[in-house]
C-alpha cells in the first residue's frame, strides 16, 4: 500500500516538475519564443495529457489540477482554469492560456504580482511586444525579460530587420544608450532614436538627430510629427523645416481632434492647434464663440488682416484684435477702429512716432507716457517739457540728460541722483558722483569710475564694505 502511495506521490511529482519547466519556457525565462513553435508547444502538451483534452477526463485522473491546466492549455480555455483548486497551478494554467492566446488582459487577472509579471513575460514573447516587459515590476524579471529579445535581436542576420528589433527594444525601455550601442548605420540610429522620442513624448531627442534628408523628408522632421501625434501637442509641429511635412503634422492632430465626441474638448484641441497654427479654417470648426473669437484674434495678429477683427462678436475681444493688428501693422489708422476709448489711447500710444501722434489721445497719463516714448526715441528734451505728471517727467529728464545740468532739471532728489550716477559713468567724471545725496547711490558710481580707470584710489571713497571689497576685486582684474 505504501509502496502505491509513493508511486503516486511520484507520478504527481512528475507532472508537476514538467508543467513547471513547460511553465519556465513559457514565460521566455530559459529560451526564446523563436525556439519553440506552436506546432512544437502543442505537440509537448498533447503527449503529456494524452487523451485528456476534456474536463470529464480530469475527473478520474490522478491530479485533477495538473490535468484541469493541460486540458485548459490544449483548449486555450481559461474558464477551466477557474477549476483548479491549488494556488500555484492555477496561476501556471493562467500563464499557459495567456501564453498560447496572446491576450494580455488574462495576466492581469493574477493578484499575485510574482505570477502576473511571469505572465507579462510570457505574452511579450508570444506577441513579440517588448513594450509589454515594461509592465512588469520585479527589475530583474523585467531584465531577463528584455535580455530574451535582445537574445532573439542577435540571431537576425538582416542588418535592417536586426537594427528595427533592437529599435522596438530601445522603444520600449526608453533607453537611447540602446540605440548608439546596437545600431551602428546611421539612417537606422535615427529611426531608433525617433522610437525612444516617441515612447517619451520627447521631442527634444528629434532635435540631437542628424539631419538625415530622405527623397521624401528628412527623418528630423518626421521625428517631430510623430512625437506632436503621440503627445497631442500642435506646438511641437513648429519644429518641422519642411512646411508639407508641418502640415501634415497639424492634419494629424486635427483628425485627433475630429474623434472627441465631448464638443467643448474638442472645440479647446482645435483652439490648441490655432495658437499653434493661425488658420482660419480651424476657427470656422470650432463651436463655442468666446473660443471662436479668440481664435480670430490670433489668426488676424499674424496673418495681419484687420478684417478678421470684425468677426469677432465680444466687443472687447474685437478692440483688443484692432490694437494688435494696428501694433503689427504700425497702422495708426487701425486704431481708429477701437470702440473702447481707453483702449484706442493705448493704441495710439503704442504706434506713435511723433509728439503730434500723441496729441490724438484723450487721457492726459496715456498722453504723458506717450510724451516721453517720443521724448526718448528723438531723444529731445524739450518734449519731456510737455509732460504734465512730475514724476514722468522727472525719469524723461533722466533717461535723455546728457549732462549735469540737464539732470538738474529733475525736482526728485533720488531720480536726480541716478541721473547725475550715469552721466557721471559716462564722461568718467568723478566730481559728478561726489554731488550724490544718496550713499549706495554714490557708492556704485564710485565703483563703476573706479573699474573703468583701473584705480584702487577711488574704490577707498566707497564706505559700503561689500561694495569696497567687490571694487576692489574688479579694478584688479
Amino acid at each position: 500500500m505504501e509502496d502505491k502511495i509513493n508511486k503516486n506521490k511520484n507520478f504527481i511529482q512528475f507532472f508537476l516538475a514538467i508543467g513547471i519547466l513547460l511553465s519556465i519556457i513559457v514565460v521566455g525565462t530559459l529560451i526564446s519564443h523563436r525556439e519553440i513553435s506552436d506546432l512544437e508547444l502543442t505537440t509537448t502538451t498533447t503527449t503529456l495529457i494524452s487523451t485528456m483534452t476534456n474536463i470529464s477526463d480530469c475527473e478520474t485522473a490522478s491530479d485533477k489540477n495538473v490535468c484541469y491546466w493541460k486540458t485548459a492549455e490544449a483548449n486555450h480555455d481559461l474558464f477551466i482554469c477557474n477549476k483548479i483548486t491549488d494556488r500555484g497551478t492555477k496561476y501556471l494554467c493562467y500563464q499557459s492560456v495567456a501564453y498560447v492566446n496572446q491576450d494580455l488582459s488574462i495576466c492581469e487577472k493574477i493578484d499575485d504580482q510574482y505570477w502576473k509579471d511571469g505572465c507579462y513575460s510570457g505574452v511579450a514573447l508570444a506577441k513579440e511586444e517588448p513594450s509589454i516587459c515594461n509592465k512588469i515590476e520585479d527589475y530583474n524579471t523585467q531584465d531577463t525579460c528584455y535580455a530574451n529579445f535582445f537574445n532573439m535581436c542577435d540571431k537576425i542576420e538582416k542588418q535592417y530587420t536586426r537594427d528595427q528589433c533592437y529599435s522596438d527594444i530601445a522603444g520600449a525601455k526608453q533607453d537611447l544608450s540602446i540605440c548608439d550601442r546596437k545600431i551602428k548605420d546611421q539612417i537606422d540610429n535615427e529611426l531608433c532614436y525617433e522610437s525612444v522620442a516617441i515612447a517619451k513624448k520627447d521631442p527634444s531627442i528629434c532635435s540631437e538627430m542628424i539631419k538625415y534628408q530622405s527623397p521624401v523628408t528628412s527623418v528630423r522632421d518626421q521625428c517631430y510629427k510623430d512625437v506632436a501625434k503621440a503627445k497631442q501637442d500642435p506646438s511641437i509641429c513648429n519644429e518641422i523645416g519642411d512646411r508639407h511635412q508641418k502640415d501634415l503634422c497639424y492634419e494629424n492632430i486635427m483628425r485627433i481632434c475630429d474623434k472627441i465626441q465631448d464638443q467643448g474638448v474638442k472645440d479647446n484641441c482645435y483652439w490648441n492647434i490655432a495658437q499653434a497654427n493661425p488658420d482660419l479654417s480651424i476657427c470656422n470648426v470650432i463651436k463655442n464663440q468666446d473660443q471662436k473669437d479668440l481664435c480670430y484674434g490670433r489668426v488676424a495678429e499674424v496673418k495681419q488682416d484687420v478684417f478678421l477683427c470684425s468677426k469677432i462678436n465680444d466687443q472687447k475681444r474685437k478692440d483688443l484684435c484692432y490694437r494688435n493688428v494696428a501694433r503689427a501693422e504700425q497702422d495708426l489708422s487701425i486704431c481708429d477702429e477701437i470702440n473702447d476709448q481707453q483702449v484706442k489711447d493705448y493704441c495710439y500710444k503704442d504706434i506713435a512716432s511723433s509728439k503730434q501722434e500723441c496729441d490724438k489721445i484723450t487721457d492726459r497719463g496715456t498722453k504723458d507716457l506717450c510724451y516721453s516714448k517720443i521724448a526718448s526715441i528723438k531723444q529731445d528734451l524739450s518734449i519731456c517739457d510737455e509732460i504734465n505728471d512730475q514724476q514722468v517727467k522727472d525719469y524723461c529728464y533722466k533717461d535723455i540728460a546728457s549732462s549735469k545740468q540737464e539732470c538738474d532739471k529733475i525736482t526728485d532728489r533720488g531720480t536726480k541722483d541716478l541721473c547725475y550716477s550715469k552721466i557721471a559713468s559716462i564722461k568718467q567724471d568723478l566730481s559728478i558722483c561726489d554731488e550724490i545725496n544718496d550713499q549706495q547711490v554714490k557708492d556704485l558710481c564710485y565703483e563703476n569710475v573706479a573699474e573703468v580707470q583701473k584705480d584702487l584710489s577711488i574704490c577707498d571713497k566707497i564706505r559700503d564694505r561689500a561694495i569696497k571689497d567687490r571694487c576692489y576685486m574688479q579694478v584688479q582684474k
